[in-house]
Protein backbone atom coordinates (compact mmCIF):
# COMPACT_ATOMS: atom_id res chain seq x y z
CA UNK A 1 0.00 0.00 0.00
CA UNK A 2 1.51 3.41 -1.00
CA UNK A 3 1.81 5.69 1.96
CA UNK A 4 3.36 9.01 0.03
CA UNK A 5 1.63 11.89 0.42
CA UNK A 6 2.08 14.44 -2.24
CA UNK A 7 1.17 17.94 -2.48
CA UNK A 8 -0.86 18.13 -5.93
CA UNK A 9 -4.52 17.06 -5.51
CA UNK A 10 -3.40 14.60 -8.64
CA UNK A 11 -0.77 12.72 -6.60
CA UNK A 12 -3.07 12.02 -3.83
CA UNK A 13 -5.58 10.73 -6.02
CA UNK A 14 -3.30 8.36 -7.88
CA UNK A 15 -2.05 7.46 -4.37
CA UNK A 16 -5.56 6.58 -3.05
CA UNK A 17 -6.45 4.88 -6.26
CA UNK A 18 -3.26 2.73 -5.82
CA UNK A 19 -3.82 2.20 -2.45
CA UNK A 20 -7.18 0.52 -3.27
CA UNK A 21 -6.48 -0.89 -6.95
CA UNK A 22 -3.01 -2.61 -6.41
CA UNK A 23 -2.59 -3.54 -9.69
CA UNK A 24 -1.19 -0.21 -11.68
CA UNK A 25 -3.71 0.49 -14.58
CA UNK A 26 -2.01 2.56 -17.33
CA UNK A 27 -4.87 5.17 -16.99
CA UNK A 28 -4.34 5.90 -13.23
CA UNK A 29 -2.10 8.93 -14.51
CA UNK A 30 -5.13 10.24 -15.85
CA UNK A 31 -7.22 10.76 -12.70
CA UNK A 32 -7.50 14.22 -11.46
CA UNK A 33 -6.98 16.26 -15.18
CA UNK A 34 -9.57 17.79 -16.45
CA UNK A 35 -9.99 19.82 -19.73
CA UNK A 36 -10.42 23.13 -20.35
CA UNK A 37 -12.97 24.25 -23.27
CA UNK A 38 -11.74 25.15 -26.48
CA UNK A 39 -10.17 28.77 -26.52
CA UNK A 40 -8.80 30.84 -29.51
CA UNK A 41 -6.00 31.65 -26.77
CA UNK A 42 -4.65 30.90 -23.31
CA UNK A 43 -5.38 33.35 -21.24
CA UNK A 44 -2.63 35.17 -19.52
CA UNK A 45 0.38 32.90 -21.45
CA UNK A 46 -0.06 34.48 -25.16
CA UNK A 47 0.38 31.32 -26.79
CA UNK A 48 -2.08 30.09 -29.35
CA UNK A 49 -4.11 27.08 -28.93
CA UNK A 50 -5.17 24.69 -31.48
CA UNK A 51 -9.20 25.40 -32.64
CA UNK A 52 -10.64 23.08 -34.59
CA UNK A 53 -11.42 24.29 -38.52
CA UNK A 54 -14.95 24.13 -38.39
CA UNK A 55 -15.27 26.80 -34.89
CA UNK A 56 -12.63 29.21 -36.82
CA UNK A 57 -15.06 28.70 -40.19
CA UNK A 58 -18.82 28.63 -38.17
CA UNK A 59 -18.89 31.59 -35.72
CA UNK A 60 -21.15 31.40 -32.69
CA UNK A 61 -23.77 33.54 -34.34
CA UNK A 62 -23.86 31.54 -38.15
CA UNK A 63 -24.33 28.37 -35.61
CA UNK A 64 -27.46 29.58 -33.93
CA UNK A 65 -28.60 30.30 -37.33
CA UNK A 66 -27.98 27.01 -38.38
CA UNK A 67 -29.49 25.47 -35.04
CA UNK A 68 -32.37 27.60 -35.23
CA UNK A 69 -33.49 25.88 -38.55
CA UNK A 70 -33.48 22.56 -36.90
CA UNK A 71 -36.42 20.98 -34.79
CA UNK A 72 -35.59 19.99 -31.66
CA UNK A 73 -34.91 16.67 -32.08
CA UNK A 74 -31.84 17.02 -34.67
CA UNK A 75 -30.76 19.89 -33.12
CA UNK A 76 -30.20 17.63 -29.11
CA UNK A 77 -28.17 15.17 -31.28
CA UNK A 78 -25.84 18.18 -32.93
CA UNK A 79 -25.57 18.83 -29.16
CA UNK A 80 -23.70 15.82 -28.78
CA UNK A 81 -21.11 16.62 -30.68
CA UNK A 82 -19.29 18.58 -28.16
CA UNK A 83 -19.29 21.20 -25.38
CA UNK A 84 -19.33 23.82 -27.38
CA UNK A 85 -22.23 22.93 -29.06
CA UNK A 86 -24.33 21.88 -26.38
CA UNK A 87 -23.29 25.66 -25.12
CA UNK A 88 -25.30 26.53 -28.16
CA UNK A 89 -27.95 24.43 -28.47
CA UNK A 90 -28.83 25.81 -24.81
CA UNK A 91 -29.69 29.45 -25.93
CA UNK A 92 -32.76 31.17 -25.07
CA UNK A 93 -33.58 32.42 -28.29
CA UNK A 94 -33.69 28.81 -29.74
CA UNK A 95 -35.83 27.50 -27.14
CA UNK A 96 -37.97 30.43 -27.61
CA UNK A 97 -38.42 29.89 -31.48
CA UNK A 98 -39.42 26.26 -30.56
CA UNK A 99 -42.21 27.31 -28.60
CA UNK A 100 -43.64 29.56 -30.87
CA UNK A 101 -43.28 26.86 -33.34
CA UNK A 102 -45.25 24.29 -31.05
CA UNK A 103 -48.03 26.75 -30.17
CA UNK A 104 -48.11 28.34 -33.36
CA UNK A 105 -52.07 29.05 -32.57
CA UNK A 106 -51.23 30.66 -29.14
CA UNK A 107 -50.01 34.52 -29.80
CA UNK A 108 -46.66 35.07 -28.34
CA UNK A 109 -47.59 37.90 -25.85
CA UNK A 110 -49.33 35.04 -24.57
CA UNK A 111 -46.48 32.94 -24.40
CA UNK A 112 -43.89 35.43 -23.21
CA UNK A 113 -46.39 36.25 -19.85
CA UNK A 114 -46.59 32.80 -19.33
CA UNK A 115 -42.82 32.08 -19.76
CA UNK A 116 -42.40 34.63 -17.21
CA UNK A 117 -45.26 33.90 -14.73
CA UNK A 118 -44.61 30.27 -14.66
CA UNK A 119 -41.15 29.32 -16.00
CA UNK A 120 -39.32 32.38 -14.57
CA UNK A 121 -38.49 33.43 -18.22
CA UNK A 122 -36.73 29.63 -18.93
CA UNK A 123 -38.15 28.97 -22.26
CA UNK A 124 -36.42 25.59 -21.96
CA UNK A 125 -38.45 24.62 -18.96
CA UNK A 126 -41.93 25.44 -20.76
CA UNK A 127 -41.15 23.03 -23.40
CA UNK A 128 -39.86 20.44 -21.47
CA UNK A 129 -43.12 20.99 -18.84
CA UNK A 130 -46.13 22.00 -20.66
CA UNK A 131 -48.22 19.17 -22.59
CA UNK A 132 -47.94 19.68 -26.30
CA UNK A 133 -48.80 17.74 -29.35
CA UNK A 134 -45.94 16.71 -31.79
CA UNK A 135 -46.58 17.47 -35.13
CA UNK A 136 -42.81 15.89 -36.61
CA UNK A 137 -44.08 12.18 -37.03
CA UNK A 138 -47.55 10.02 -36.55
CA UNK A 139 -49.24 8.82 -33.32
CA UNK A 140 -49.54 4.97 -33.65
CA UNK A 141 -51.97 2.38 -32.29
CA UNK A 142 -51.36 -0.70 -32.78
CA UNK A 143 -54.18 -2.99 -32.45
CA UNK A 144 -54.74 -7.15 -32.73
CA UNK A 145 -57.40 -9.81 -32.07
CA UNK A 146 -58.22 -13.30 -32.47
CA UNK A 147 -61.25 -14.03 -35.58
CA UNK A 148 -62.81 -17.76 -36.08
CA UNK A 149 -62.30 -18.90 -39.60
CA UNK A 150 -63.62 -21.08 -42.13
CA UNK A 151 -64.80 -24.77 -40.54
CA UNK A 152 -63.34 -26.94 -43.62
CA UNK A 153 -63.06 -30.14 -41.80
CA UNK A 154 -64.88 -31.62 -38.80
CA UNK A 155 -61.48 -31.81 -36.99
CA UNK A 156 -60.51 -28.32 -37.61
CA UNK A 157 -61.08 -25.20 -36.14
CA UNK A 158 -58.87 -22.72 -37.39
CA UNK A 159 -58.59 -19.01 -35.98
CA UNK A 160 -56.57 -16.23 -37.73
CA UNK A 161 -54.49 -13.31 -36.03
CA UNK A 162 -55.96 -9.93 -37.23
CA UNK A 163 -53.83 -6.82 -36.92
CA UNK A 164 -54.75 -3.21 -37.87
CA UNK A 165 -53.29 0.10 -36.63
CA UNK A 166 -55.23 3.56 -36.13
CA UNK A 167 -53.33 6.74 -37.01
CA UNK A 168 -53.34 10.25 -35.96
CA UNK A 169 -51.15 13.20 -37.33
CA UNK A 170 -52.18 16.20 -35.56
CA UNK A 171 -51.77 19.90 -37.85
CA UNK A 172 -51.98 23.29 -36.45
CA UNK A 173 -55.40 25.37 -35.90
CA UNK A 174 -56.35 21.94 -34.05
CA UNK A 175 -57.05 19.85 -36.80
CA UNK A 176 -55.68 16.45 -37.43
CA UNK A 177 -55.65 14.00 -39.98
CA UNK A 178 -57.31 10.40 -38.95
CA UNK A 179 -57.33 7.23 -40.63
CA UNK A 180 -57.74 3.38 -39.40
CA UNK A 181 -56.00 0.72 -41.41
CA UNK A 182 -54.31 -2.77 -41.58
CA UNK A 183 -51.32 -1.47 -43.43
CA UNK A 184 -48.05 -0.74 -41.99
CA UNK A 185 -47.11 2.49 -40.96
CA UNK A 186 -44.33 2.54 -43.63
CA UNK A 187 -46.69 2.09 -46.19
CA UNK A 188 -49.52 4.93 -44.57
CA UNK A 189 -46.51 7.85 -43.57
CA UNK A 190 -46.59 9.33 -47.33
CA UNK A 191 -50.43 9.31 -47.59
CA UNK A 192 -50.26 11.25 -44.41
CA UNK A 193 -47.35 13.41 -44.57
CA UNK A 194 -49.38 15.20 -47.21
CA UNK A 195 -51.06 17.18 -44.22
CA UNK A 196 -54.54 16.81 -46.95
CA UNK A 197 -57.48 14.56 -46.36
CA UNK A 198 -58.29 11.96 -48.62
CA UNK A 199 -61.71 10.34 -48.12
CA UNK A 200 -61.16 7.73 -51.01
CA UNK A 201 -58.27 6.74 -49.10
CA UNK A 202 -59.08 6.61 -45.91
CA UNK A 203 -57.69 9.81 -44.93
CA UNK A 204 -60.58 11.73 -42.84
CA UNK A 205 -59.83 15.76 -41.55
CA UNK A 206 -60.72 15.87 -37.68
CA UNK A 207 -60.69 18.44 -35.07
CA UNK A 208 -59.37 18.53 -31.19
CA UNK A 209 -59.08 20.42 -28.01
CA UNK A 210 -56.16 19.71 -25.73
CA UNK A 211 -56.75 20.97 -22.00
CA UNK A 212 -53.46 20.41 -20.23
CA UNK A 213 -53.31 16.56 -21.05
CA UNK A 214 -56.82 15.76 -21.75
CA UNK A 215 -57.49 15.48 -25.52
CA UNK A 216 -60.86 15.35 -27.06
CA UNK A 217 -60.47 14.60 -30.62
CA UNK A 218 -63.93 14.15 -33.13
CA UNK A 219 -63.77 12.86 -36.51
CA UNK A 220 -67.10 12.95 -38.90
CA UNK A 221 -67.27 10.11 -42.28
CA UNK A 222 -69.09 12.21 -44.97
CA UNK A 223 -70.26 8.78 -46.90
CA UNK A 224 -74.05 7.40 -46.52
CA UNK A 225 -74.06 6.74 -43.05
CA UNK A 226 -73.47 10.13 -41.33
CA UNK A 227 -71.07 9.13 -38.39
CA UNK A 228 -68.69 10.05 -36.18
CA UNK A 229 -66.43 9.10 -33.94
CA UNK A 230 -65.67 11.02 -30.35
CA UNK A 231 -62.42 9.86 -28.70
CA UNK A 232 -61.22 10.94 -25.52
CA UNK A 233 -57.08 10.95 -24.84
CA UNK A 234 -54.45 11.66 -22.01
CA UNK A 235 -51.37 12.66 -22.69
CA UNK A 236 -48.15 11.21 -21.38
CA UNK A 237 -44.48 11.42 -21.66
CA UNK A 238 -42.42 8.44 -21.15
CA UNK A 239 -39.47 11.08 -20.36
CA UNK A 240 -39.57 14.99 -19.44
CA UNK A 241 -40.58 17.02 -22.62
CA UNK A 242 -41.05 13.41 -25.15
CA UNK A 243 -45.13 13.81 -24.87
CA UNK A 244 -45.13 10.50 -26.50
CA UNK A 245 -47.49 8.15 -25.89
CA UNK A 246 -51.78 8.75 -26.19
CA UNK A 247 -53.99 6.74 -23.60
CA UNK A 248 -57.16 5.63 -24.62
CA UNK A 249 -60.13 6.80 -22.30
CA UNK A 250 -62.92 6.39 -24.63
CA UNK A 251 -63.85 5.21 -27.90
CA UNK A 252 -67.17 5.90 -29.02
CA UNK A 253 -68.68 6.11 -32.40
CA UNK A 254 -72.60 7.20 -33.54
CA UNK A 255 -74.51 8.98 -35.53
CA UNK A 256 -74.08 12.38 -36.18
CA UNK A 257 -76.22 15.43 -34.07
CA UNK A 258 -77.91 12.29 -32.60
CA UNK A 259 -78.92 12.36 -28.95
CA UNK A 260 -80.35 8.68 -28.87
CA UNK A 261 -78.06 6.41 -26.89
CA UNK A 262 -79.29 3.40 -29.55
CA UNK A 263 -77.40 5.79 -31.79
CA UNK A 264 -73.72 4.79 -30.24
CA UNK A 265 -71.24 2.61 -29.86
CA UNK A 266 -68.72 2.57 -26.64
CA UNK A 267 -65.73 0.15 -27.37
CA UNK A 268 -63.69 -1.52 -24.74
CA UNK A 269 -60.92 -3.37 -27.17
CA UNK A 270 -58.88 -2.19 -29.92
CA UNK A 271 -57.68 0.67 -27.26
CA UNK A 272 -54.10 0.22 -27.18
CA UNK A 273 -51.89 3.35 -26.06
CA UNK A 274 -50.95 5.25 -28.99
CA UNK A 275 -46.86 5.77 -29.59
CA UNK A 276 -45.62 9.10 -31.23
CA UNK A 277 -42.97 7.67 -33.93
CA UNK A 278 -40.94 10.33 -36.16
CA UNK A 279 -40.68 10.40 -39.35
CA UNK A 280 -37.31 9.59 -39.85
CA UNK A 281 -37.78 6.72 -37.64
CA UNK A 282 -40.87 5.10 -39.49
CA UNK A 283 -39.31 3.14 -42.08
CA UNK A 284 -37.44 1.24 -39.81
CA UNK A 285 -39.86 0.94 -37.26
CA UNK A 286 -40.37 -2.23 -34.84
CA UNK A 287 -44.63 -1.78 -35.47
CA UNK A 288 -43.80 -2.77 -39.32
CA UNK A 289 -42.98 -5.98 -38.57
CA UNK A 290 -45.59 -8.79 -39.42
CA UNK A 291 -47.32 -11.01 -36.93
CA UNK A 292 -45.62 -13.62 -37.03
CA UNK A 293 -42.77 -11.67 -36.07
CA UNK A 294 -44.37 -9.74 -33.46
CA UNK A 295 -48.30 -11.23 -32.09
CA UNK A 296 -48.75 -8.44 -29.31
CA UNK A 297 -47.12 -4.62 -28.81
CA UNK A 298 -46.90 -3.40 -25.29
CA UNK A 299 -46.52 0.37 -25.71
CA UNK A 300 -45.01 0.91 -22.24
Amino acid sequence: MSTTVLSSSTGRVRDIALAYLPNYRPWFGLYGHYLRPPTSSSAGTGTEEKVPLIHELLTEELLQEIFLRLDVVTRGRAACVCRYWRGISWHHMLWKNACERAWMDVPSSVLSFQVHQDFRGSWRNMWMDVPRLRRDGLYISRNTYIRAGVTEWQYKNPVHLVCYFRYYRFLSGQRFLYRISPEIPAKIAPLLRTGKQNPKQGVYLGHYTLDNDKLDCVVRYQEQYATQVQTELKLRSTSRGANNRLDILSLVSGVQDSDDPRDQRRYNQGTTSYVFVPWSDIPNHCLNLPVSEMDFWIPG
